[in-house]
């Protein structure tokens, strides 16, 4: 995950806090201070923060840093998986230019499949994108919404988690791309809906559940 500060006029000054929270903030960390940047290991994850800036480690766990950058200087933050004795490394403009480069050239060659050509086709793009975020690539599947954890009301025992493939969510997001003729979302999705009705078996409520984990699992603890 690649965050890029840029200044286009004048100068700013930014707090930066960086702090992850391990297996939904129920895990222990450390937290330490390297050369090039910080180090998080959990028993379960490493991750590595990569900056060229001053940081300091902050209350909870977290890193801080306080930069200013007048116009046409930028800082970056790059943070990744690591492993045991990993440390993080250093990135340069370059390959962050490079990285960012990369993504507007993927995400531009995808909308150029796009059939829409209305009056409201920076919108209706800027909709297929999101709806294209939803899609989990390696089995098709799509998510009903990012969203997790969302309290039924303060203190109540109900938090809803979207992250799952509903039939009836993931319908009218095929339908929206397939209008837009993006075919090959589709085409995925429809394949993956097959493999789950050819492993349903006998089942007295019928041959689908009205959801699943993007990997196709049926047992759900919600």
């Amino acid at each position: 995950m690649i965050r890029r500060l840029l200044a286009v006029r004048g100068q700013m000054r930014f707090v930066v806090d960086v702090a992850p929270r391990f297996d939904y903030a129920r895990a222990r960390h450390e937290v330490a201070l390297t050369q090039h940047g910080a180090l998080f290991r959990s028993p379960g994850l490493g991750l590595s923060l990569s900056a060229r800036c001053p940081l300091e480690i902050a209350d909870g766990g977290g890193i801080r840093a306080w930069i200013a950058v007048r116009a046409g200087q930028m800082a970056t933050f790059a943070l990744d998986r690591t492993g045991p004795g990993e440390t993080p490394v250093p990135y340069s403009d370059a390959d962050i230019a490079a990285e960012f480069d990369a993504t507007v050239a993927f995400w531009r060659g995808w909308l150029r499949r796009s059939r829409y050509s209305g009056r409201w086709r920076e919108m209706v793009h800027r909709s297929a994108l999101t709806l294209r975020l939803l899609t989990y690539a390696p089995t098709g599947a799509v998510v009903a919404a990012p969203t997790t954890s969302l309290p039924e009301q303060v203190g109540g025992a109900r938090n809803w988690d979207y992250r799952y493939t509903w039939i009836r969510d993931a319908a009218f997001t095929l339908y929206a791309l397939l209008r837009l003729g993006f075919t090959e979302e589709a085409g995925a999705f429809m394949g993956w809906l097959e493999r789950r009705f050819r492993h349903a078996g006998e089942r007295e409520s019928g041959p689908l559940q009205i959801m699943y984990g993007v990997d196709g699992r049926e047992d759900l603890a919600e």
